[in-house]
Parts: C-alpha cells; structure tokens; sequence
C-alpha cells in the first residue's frame, strides 16, 4: 500500500487537512511545469490550427483531456482521493450559493466590459469563443450548455485551480496578500497569470487577458473553501453569460 506524501499546501490554508491536501514532493514542481508545457503546445496547436476546423477541434479535445486526466493521474501515483483537487461535496450548498452571489454581483459588471471592448474584438477580428445556439432547439442549447459546464469550466477548473494552483503556491507562495480566509499569494497569482496567458496562446486575442481578473476570483472561491464548485459553476456562469451578451450585438 502506498505512504501517503506530506502536505504541501502553506500552512496558513486552512480549508484542507488531513488526508485532502496535496502531497509535498521535491518533484511536483517539476511534473506540474511538465504539464503546463503540453497543455501551452496543446493550446497554441488549437490556436494555429483555428481555420482547420477538424485539427482544431483534436488539438481543443486533447486540451480538455489532459487538462481532465492528469490532475487525478498525479492524485492517483502520490496516493490522494480526487477531494485533494477540490472535487468533494463538502459544503456544495454553500459553495453553490456563494457563486450565485457572485454572479449577480459580476456577471452584469462582465457584460459591461464586453460591451465597451466590442471596438477592440472587431478590430482584431475576433468573435466569442463560442456563439450560444439560441433558437436551435432545446436539444442543441441543452448540449452546449453542458459542453461549456463539463468540457470547459470544469476541465480548467480541475487543472488550474486544483492541482496546478496548490503547487505553485506551495512553491512561489510567500506571504499572503489580504484576509486569511481569503488567501491569494505570489503563486497564486502566477497560477492565474498563466491561466489568462493560456486563453491568449489558445487563439483568443489580447484581450483574453482580461480573464487574469476573473481567475483571480476562482483562485480565491478555491482558497476559501478547499473546492473548486463555486469556481466551476462561477466560471460556466461567466462563459455563458459571455457568449449571450456578445451574440446580442452586432460586430461579434
């Protein structure tokens, strides 16, 4: 039977003990920068390959797949449950209706932005990342919904939040910057740095970075609670509510 590893989440996280940290290891760092090299590859390859409809959609698939398989891959070979990555129903409703707080305080914030960059995305040529198929059908929205829940926000969540975060926190963190309960430190803000530069590489524009901002708020439903559902259904929220508002105006 496997011995479980030592922690490696900074001590002054309070949301996850015992055996739901994730594991301290001197080759973690170097695993977790293995895999955000091929998810980058992953992404530029979906970015480049965007007017090639068939290699785009295998280089995007491949993005959700490694970004899904390889954090609990890393949970498995140290001997952790998937909880270590915040997937645990511990606190859900309150999980749940903390981002439904949020979203009623950023969304409207969210479509305002989009709406006042709209010269910005039509002169880069760029459109939303995926158009909403109202008026399609119940089946085909239902679809997309789930596709924008299950292949985006939870796969990124999954990798960024849950296992890439806790590393680079455990690295680079340092002291923390605000509130104990609210913790956001130098590796959390270099988890979520890459995480905007990712949506740039994987063909979104220059204004994708502009996600560094609401990754700054999954990093910290995160750190609050030791979960990542608040983060998942905020970050589906976002998406969502993107693609609603800029199919609702003209030059997207």
């Amino acid at each position: 039977m496997r011995t479980p590893e030592p922690n490696v989440y900074p001590a002054s996280l309070q949301n996850l003990g015992g055996p739901d940290r994730w594991p301290r290891s001197t080759s973690e760092l170097s695993k977790c920068t293995a895999l955000l090299v091929l998810v980058f590859v992953l992404l530029a390859g979906a970015g480049l390959a965007s007017g090639t409809p068939v290699v785009g959609a295998l280089f995007a698939h491949a993005v959700i797949l490694t970004q899904l398989w390889a954090p609990m891959a890393r949970a498995d070979q140290v001997g952790r449950p998937v909880a270590t990555l915040g997937l645990h129903p511990k606190g859900w409703g309150e999980e749940l209706g903390v981002a439904g707080a949020l979203a009623a305080v950023l969304l409207p914030l969210w479509a305002v932005a989009l709406v006042c960059a709209r010269p910005l995305w039509a002169h880069w040529g760029l459109g939303p990342a995926a158009v909403a198929p109202w008026g399609l059908g119940g089946w085909a929205t239902a679809q997309w919904l789930l596709a924008q829940i299950l292949g985006v926000a939870l796969p990124e969540e999954l990798f960024w939040r849950g296992y890439v975060q806790p590393v680079l926190e455990a690295r680079f963190g340092g002291r923390a910057w605000g509130p104990r309960a609210l913790h956001f430190d130098r590796g959390t803000a270099l988890c979520t740095l890459l995480f905007a530069l990712g949506h740039v590489v994987g063909g979104a524009g220059p204004l994708a970075l502009g996600t560094f901002l609401p990754g700054c708020v999954f990093a910290l439903l995160r750190n609050r609670a030791g979960s990542i559902c608040a983060a998942v259904t905020l970050h589906a929220s976002c998406n969502l509510f993107a693609a609603a508002t800029m199919q609702t105006f003209d030059g997207f």
